[in-house]
């Protein structure tokens, strides 16, 4: 059970460095334009605060790994799995049952 919690959070980590990076590639754009368009960061800074509030919210619950909210989160995640390898083996199965 620790190893499928460690798996459980490395994916949450990498979901949290995607989504950091899609922030910092949007944000980047806003204030270049900003920075273009009025010679300084005036309404990108909005932008960049509302959107980096649910960022900051997601990081926060990223590594928080204990409580209810983390179990049930772990337990979705895992019957998630649990499906995805179930398909997988059926799939192997009905490939191989082909073949012959």
């Amino acid at each position: 059970m620790g190893y499928k919690r460690q798996e459980f959070d490395r994916f949450r980590r990498e979901e949290l460095k995607h989504k950091t990076v899609r922030y910092l590639i949007i944000n980047s754009f806003f204030i270049i334009i900003n920075l273009i368009s009025a010679g300084t960061i005036s309404w990108a800074i909005y932008i960049f605060l509302l959107m980096g509030l649910p960022l900051s919210l997601s990081a926060w619950k990223t590594f928080q790994n204990q409580g209810i909210a983390y179990e049930e989160a772990f337990k979705r995640w895992k019957i998630k799995e649990e499906m995805k390898e179930s398909f997988t083996n059926l799939w192997t199965q009905v490939k191989k049952f082909l073949q012959f």
